[in-house]
This record gives C-alpha cells, sequence and structure tokens, in this order.
C-alpha cells in the first residue's frame, strides 16, 4: 500500500472513530447512532459530572475548539482524576491524536477498551479496537539497555526512566534521538529511524569520564621543566595530571627563570611553549653586581633581583645589620652609618 493511501486509510479510521468535540461531550455516541435504552450508565458526561470536573471538562473543550490541544488535555487529565469517569480517557486520546503523539495515544485507547467497556455499546466498542489496530501500525516497542545501573535515559529529550527500564517503551515513527546520561560518564547519542509496528533495540555502552588532562610543555634544549615542584623533564614534557590548577616553573642557567600556574580540564591538553629569555649582563666600568643576604656581600648572579651600585648616588638596601649606605667612590665599596 503506498503511504499516502495508508495515511487516508488512518485519517479516515480516526475520523470515524475520534468524536471530536462535534456535540455536547467528546465522548459520546458517534452520529448516525441510534440511541440507546436510556441507563443511568448511559448519562451523558456533560451531565454526569460535577463540581470543578465539570468546570474543567468545559473549559478543555473551549480550548480544544480553539485548537490549543495541549491545554485541553491538562483540563480532561484533571476532570478525569477528580471524577474517575473513564470516558476522558476519549477525550484525553482526542487530544494525542491532534498532538500526533501516537504513542501516548495507543495506551490511552487500551486503556478507555478495559474501562469504559460497561459504558460503550458494541459500535462504539468496535470503532475503538479499529482505532486501536490502526494506531499501532504508527509506534514501535523500544527496548534500551544500558552497562550502568541509574543512567537517565531520554527519547526526543523526554524522560523515559532510568535504567535498568522494566520493558519495551513505546515510540513514534519517523527518526527519534535516543540518550542516555549519567554524572561521570559520557553521554551516549544515537538517531534511530522507527518505521512503525516493529521492535528495535538498543544497547548502550557508557564512558567513564577521566578526571585527568594533559600538560605539554616544549622549551628549551636543556631547560629543567617543573611541575607542582618537581622537576619532571628538560626541554620537553608531556604528561597526565589532575583537574586543577598546577604550578609550572621553567629554569636555566643564565637566563630568566619562567613560572606560571596553569589549570588543567578533564580530558583536554594544555600546551604550551616557553623560551627563557637571557639574563641582562652588566657592562660599563665603575658598576658592581650585589647579593646582600645573611649580612654577606656577595658579587656575581643576582636571584631573585639584583642592585647596581652607580658611582654617583647611593642606594639602601635593608639587612641583617640594619640599614646601612652603600657608596662607592671607585677604590671601593664602604659601609657607613646614615648622618
Amino acid at each position: 500500500m503506498r503511504p499516502d493511501n495508508h495515511r487516508s486509510r488512518f485519517r479516515g479510521a480516526l475520523a470515524g472513530a475520534l468524536i471530536l468535540l462535534s456535540g455536547p461531550a467528546l465522548a459520546e455516541r458517534p452520529p448516525g447512532q441510534p440511541a440507546p435504552a436510556a441507563q443511568p450508565s448511559r448519562v451523558p458526561l456533560a451531565q454526569a459530572l460535577t463540581g470543578a470536573a465539570k468546570v474543567d471538562y468545559e473549559t478543555g473543550k473551549l480550548l480544544y475548539n480553539d485548537g490549543d490541544f495541549k491545554g485541553a488535555r491538562i483540563k480532561f487529565q484533571r476532570a478525569h482524576e477528580l471524577s474517575g469517569d473513564p470516558r476522558l480517557l476519549w477525550n484525553i486520546a482526542a487530544c494525542e491524536k491532534s498532538l500526533r503523539r501516537y504513542a501516548s495515544l495507543l495506551p490511552l485507547l487500551e486503556r478507555y477498551e478495559r474501562e469504559a467497556g460497561p459504558l460503550l455499546t458494541d459500535a462504539e466498542r468496535q470503532a475503538t479496537a479499529a482505532l486501536i489496530g490502526e494506531v499501532k501500525k504508527l509506534v514501535s516497542r523500544l527496548t534500551v539497555t544500558v552497562d550502568q545501573e541509574g543512567a537517565e535515559i531520554f527519547v526526543d529529550d523526554e524522560a523515559i526512566g532510568r535504567s535498568p527500564l522494566s520493558g519495551p517503551v513505546l515510540v513514534d515513527i519517523g527518526a527519534r534521538r535516543i540518550r542516555v546520561v549519567k554524572p561521570g560518564f559520557k553521554e551516549y547519542a544515537r538517531t534511530e529511524q522507527i518505521a512503525g509496528a516493529t521492535e528495535i533495540s538498543v544497547a548502550a555502552s557508557l564512558k567513564e569520564i577521566s578526571l585527568e588532562g594533559r600538560l605539554l610543555v616544549e622549551a628549551g634544549d636543556g631547560d629543567a621543566i617543573a611541575v607542582d615542584g618537581r622537576e619532571v623533564s628538560r626541554g620537553r614534557w608531556s604528561g597526565a595530571l589532575k583537574r586543577g590548577a598546577h604550578t609550572l616553573r621553567v629554569t636555566a642557567q643564565g637566563k630568566v627563570p619562567y613560572q606560571a600556574d596553569v589549570f588543567i580540564e578533564e580530558e583536554k591538553t594544555r600546551r604550551l611553549a616557553v623560551t627563557l629569555k637571557p639574563i641582562e649582563q652588566p657592562g660599563g666600568s665603575g658598576k658592581t653586581w650585589l647579593l646582600i643576604g645573611g649580612g654577606a656581600v656577595v658579587v656575581g648572579l643576582v636571584v631573585g633581583g639584583y642592585f647596581a651600585l652607580r658611582t654617583t648616588e647611593p642606594e639602601t638596601i635593608p639587612g641583617i645589620m640594619g640599614t646601612v649606605e652603600l657608596s662607592y667612590d671607585g677604590s671601593g665599596l664602604r659601609f657607613g652609618a646614615r648622618p
């Protein structure tokens, strides 16, 4: 059968079976059917409902006539919860049909057939059974298995439960997107083309998210690379680190050290290229490089800072002997109390 012929047949079956608010009550008998003998059980739905249930029912009819099928479904559902009248299941099913949610429509029709049986005529039961048969062609049974318990399963972003599911679920024809998520694991997602009246099985395998990332450092030949205070390599290093901030330090003799805090993300690689700059060497006569520490004077390379002694303006720096004045007159270094 061609698809367009099938759709036409289905529309005809729906039109003949669903009484879409053509009378005072959606769930009343189809047009053209003779009225049954008066029975208490055959009181029209609009008359059987009272109080808040009747108000919600009437509001649902207005919304349905206005094309607001989602709003009408909410009102009909509320009226059913308040009254318990199974005929309202037919109204709810009509909303699902108008929304083209056949996977939700089918269980409603089956429930209606079971619960409203004593209230239905033979013609209504036959129409309901025929409609159920047509809707079954538009849905498939989907089985999703997951290798992790407690994972949440979605079909088209609608949650259908957590693993393990109790059994298959109904899904509509068309492209259906299946997702499985669980904290600490990568999301599983795939799209299935659902043809209808089939059995579909999906086995989801979740991969755990690593809490580590990688750091790749490229420095000069022989440069010492230290991570979190520990030397790990020279020149180049690549390694795994836990998520978070880590201290990177690159040093080499005669060069200005490099130090930075590096943040590592899960399952990502952070690459850093480090080029150290040479320490500027002092030039010219009459200048001396000094490091003062522990009361001693050392001439040579300054670590952490340096002081250029000039022949013109004396400089003062604090030391363990107190603040002293350093001066240089060309003949030697002299210490003197500040006047």
